[in-house]
């Protein structure tokens, strides 16, 4: 199974911000760190049909590791996930 992977630095904020995209053959994982390491983990899911991300629905994003009660944090995974989608990723 090959996995192709990209990677980047950025600066947001001020903060220096890396990014590690591994796209996966029915998975995408995407890690984003200004700490140089993993902190909360989030899974998303499409709450429509087949699980599938499509049209305007919100994905469902849920804690699977890390601090359970910040919603900055949340509101950070859910909008990435928009973002990722509307570059047409489906996964």
């Amino acid at each position: 199974m090959s996995v192709n992977t990209a990677h980047g630095a950025f600066t947001v904020d001020g903060v220096h911000t890396e990014v590690l995209v591994s796209d996966y053959s029915n998975r995408l994982m995407l890690v984003v760190t200004q700490i140089g390491k993993l902190g909360t983990i989030y899974h998303a899911a499409d709450p429509g049909p087949g699980g599938v991300f499509e049209g305007d629905i919100p994905p469902e994003v849920r804690t699977l590791i890390g601090r359970y009660d910040d919603e900055t944090l949340e509101a950070a995974a859910r909008r990435l996930v928009q973002i990722v989608q509307s570059r047409g990723v489906n996964k």
